[in-house]
């Protein structure tokens, strides 16, 4: 997976205004750092949602969250019966 994508009842947004505009829905504080961020100008955003995106094995040392994608499969789309590597592979189940 290269980005995020989320497509609601405003069209369809990609990369920080689409991970900013999922937070509303985590409740308080992430609806208010939602507003905050989406008042950065969008340039701004989307490079450092690319540094981290880049950075993301170093940053998750630092985070507590789990980052084991399988245990999220009931929560995505287009697996088609195959795991999550190889579906994000491209390449057909054997």
């Amino acid at each position: 997976m290269s980005t995020v994508v989320l497509i609601d009842e405003e069209g369809a947004h990609a990369k920080s205004t689409a991970a900013l505009r999922l937070l509303p829905h985590l409740g308080f504080p992430y609806r208010f750092l939602a507003r905050v961020g989406l008042a950065v100008p969008v340039s701004l955003r989307d490079a450092a949602y690319a540094f981290v995106g880049r950075n993301r094995s170093t940053f998750s040392n630092y985070l507590p969250f789990s980052h084991r994608i399988e245990d999220h499969r009931d929560c995505m789309l287009g697996l088609d019966g195959k795991s999550v590597a190889e579906a994000s592979s491209g390449k057909p189940k054997s």
